[in-house]
């Protein structure tokens, strides 16, 4: 069992904001609370096993919770400024090519819709319909562009995402299915 999963199962015994506080970094009045309480080591498989043992574990829990509310709380609210700023300050340092090609696919599409439009009205005012029936070939052939502009952008999008998390503290090791198995179970690595 790792933090993130402890302070779920934590949450769901009725203390919320100590489950809220534990899958962090930097969570150490609460680990040390716990530990106390249950045990003495700062090992999330250790606490949980004495948890699931304690006929008391939710009034214990809840108990620790109110005794630092206010610590947990404070932590909490500094943990997600300080994310916010760094994710913020990523961003900033962002790479201006992810965000030129999204805005520039911003344009290219409703240019491309418009010379599409503009080729049939062309064909309509000049009394030439035989070009209306170029236009779905014209269309087509600007699919490359369109696969490239798609993959550029879920790339980028990725790395901004991955970028985000990494500056957000995230440590979570691997990546590609295990990641996405792990995101889908949701569990992370070990934190804490």
């Amino acid at each position: 069992m790792n933090w993130k999963e402890l302070g779920g199962t934590i949450a769901d015994m009725g203390a919320d904001l100590l489950g809220e506080a534990l899958p962090f970094p930097g969570a150490g009045a609460a680990v040390d609370a716990l530990a106390a309480a249950f045990g003495g080591e700062r090992d999330p498989d250790r606490i949980a096993e004495a948890v699931k043992a304690d006929p008391k574990a939710a009034a214990k829990l809840r108990e620790i919770e109110s005794e630092h509310e206010s610590a947990l709380a404070r932590e909490i609210s500094r943990r997600q400024s300080a994310v916010n700023e760094t994710i913020q300050a990523g961003y900033r340092q962002g790479v201006l090519w992810r965000r030129a090609v999204g805005w520039s696919l911003a344009v290219v599409a409703p240019a491309v819709i418009i010379g599409g439009l503009g080729l049939g009205a062309y064909a309509v005012s000049t009394g030439q319909p035989g070009l209306i029936k170029h236009i779905p070939s014209v269309v087509e052939a600007t699919a490359p562009v369109w696969y490239v502009y798609l993959t550029t952008l879920g790339i980028a999008g990725y790395q901004e995402g991955r970028l985000g998390r990494a500056l957000a503290g995230d440590k979570g090791g691997g990546g590609g299915v295990a990641a996405a198995l792990q995101a889908l179970r949701g569990s992370g690595g070990k934190e804490g």
